[in-house]
């Protein structure tokens, strides 16, 4: 089978997420083809074809309409650039009637999301994926299958508490004016929750049926750390705490905490307890971005309530992508996934609009609260 060709959009040769979690497993796949980039300027897509050493045949593009226009370069367009620029940067492309792999959040806002799946459908329903890899995670998966095997029995609740490790006190100049911009649309709530709470849900099987929320700005400034050493206090616009207690399809509790900062010292930033009938699953992890991974760092542990034992599970698995970088490994997972057909292994554009529809759902529940 032809590999399939791929048109980057918005891999710099700066080395950003686009280049520590697509490229590695790009430049290692028989399933894929880069065959076009496209950046800000068709000279930064020559420097990035240059600094990757992809082959000469990469043809650079200087806005997604001029690779819209050559549609027929490429079957997939992969969309890496700043969430308020995802809109632009796939709406001429989907309506072109390509296939779309496009980072989460799909849009800044629901409204985005719910435009771009409307053009998709308009324009033929092409093939298109959203980047919650979580839904590859081996962590993710491991509990999925305790579940559907029925080792704790009926699922009565589940408890997510999970500290970001972002927009704490004091933050990194760059991703500080990033996740406190509201006009972005990234922040602690769009990105690690909305990551979290999708991972949760696949893991279950099941979506939130009824809910209370409280999605707030608990620190309405913070200090951004300059070049010079130096401290600018800015105003944070976005949410740093978010509440979520509900009641999921099949009626098992839910109940979800996700604050900014740091986690308590020497504790995990992340624990996630599945309760049921016959014993309780608990994972825990240095941080709530299950996405991205933590290696062996996370820890998955069922507690048999009849034997009154806890056992340490293995959730490792021995796959090619276990030898990239550890952003890469559940990218090119989700990457296996969609060159295989296998659906029911990631998230189109139809599901990130639904994720984004119980995101304002909190939202407008904080404000009617």
């Amino acid at each position: 089978m032809a590999p399939i060709r791929i048109a980057f959009i918005g891999l710099s040769a700066t080395g950003r997420w686009a280049a520590r979690a697509h490229l590695p497993y790009l430049q290692k796949s028989s399933k894929y083809q880069i065959t076009g980039i496209c950046n800000s300027s068709k000279e930064t897509g020559e420097a990035a074809i240059k600094f990757y050493e992809l082959p000469s045949s990469v043809k650079a593009y200087g806005s997604v309409q001029e690779l819209a226009d050559d549609a027929d370069s490429f079957d997939l367009a992969v969309c890496a650039v700043r969430v308020d620029k995802h809109f632009d940067a796939v709406k001429p492309i989907i309506a072109k009637g390509k296939q779309c792999f496009v980072e989460w959040p799909l849009g800044k806002n629901l409204q985005e999301a719910e435009e771009l799946q409307a053009i998709a459908l308009k324009s033929g329903n092409p093939r298109t994926l959203v980047g919650v890899q979580a839904r590859r995670s081996p962590v993710v998966n491991k509990v999925k299958q305790l579940i559907a095997d029925n080792i704790i029995g009926k699922v009565l609740s589940v408890t997510i508490r999970g500290a970001a490790g972002m927009s704490g006190a004091v933050e990194e100049e760059e991703l500080g004016r990033l996740l406190n911009d509201k006009k972005i649309g990234a922040s602690v709530f769009s990105i690690h929750f909305g990551h979290m709470i999708d991972f949760v849900l696949y893991a279950l099987g099941q979506d939130v049926k009824s809910l209370n929320a409280t999605v707030s700005t608990q620190r309405p400034t913070s200090q951004l750390k300059l070049a010079d050493g130096s401290l600018e206090e800015v105003k944070r616009e976005t949410p740093d705490h978010v509440l979520l207690q509900g009641k999921l399809a099949n009626g098992a509790l839910i109940d979800a905490a996700l604050r900014g900062g740091p986690a308590f010292k020497d504790t995990p930033g992340f624990v996630w307890n599945i309760y049921g009938e016959k014993g309780e699953i608990e994972v825990s992890a240095p941080g709530v971005v299950l996405n991205v991974g933590f290696g062996p760092a996370v820890s998955v542990k069922l507690h048999d309530h009849q034997k009154d034992t806890v056992e340490v599970v293995d959730w490792k698995v021995d796959d090619e992508n276990e030898k990239l970088p550890i952003p890469s490994q559940n990218v090119g997972r989700l990457y296996e996934a969609f060159a295989e057909g296998k659906k029911q292994e990631y998230a189109d554009w139809e599901e990130a609009v639904e994720r984004h529809r119980l995101l304002e759902k909190m939202v407008e529940n904080t404000t009617k609260a």
